[in-house]
């Protein structure tokens, strides 16, 4: 569905798992990007809703893991955010800790 969704939108998107201290690199270039005059919300693009049943299951499984993980690129600061947010803290509390980026519905 991502690619090639139109003949005039082709879309590119590439998922990776950080860990350590290129997370705080990543983060810094997220919140350059998204705070320059090239970027805006997604909300103006994106029409779509989601279930939150999808959200709870993602939230379950991530839950379920042995880590001690904490989003430092999520959906936005707590109450403004219905996805995960910033500084939400995921798994089971044991294991190593892990910072979770998370990208946008």
């Amino acid at each position: 569905e991502y690619f090639s969704a139109s003949p005039t939108l082709q879309f590119r998107d590439l998922d990776v798992l950080a860990a350590g201290q290129v997370t705080n690199d990543i983060s810094k270039s997220f919140d350059d990007y998204w705070a320059s005059a090239s970027s805006y919300p997604l909300r103006v693009l994106n029409h779509q809703t989601f279930d939150p049943k999808d959200l709870d299951a993602m939230r379950d499984e991530l839950n379920g893991l042995p880590i001690r993980g904490t989003v430092v690129i999520g959906e936005g600061e707590r109450d403004e955010a219905p996805m995960l947010f910033i500084g939400e803290q995921l798994g089971q509390g044991e294991g190593p800790e892990v910072d979770i980026a998370v990208d946008p519905l």
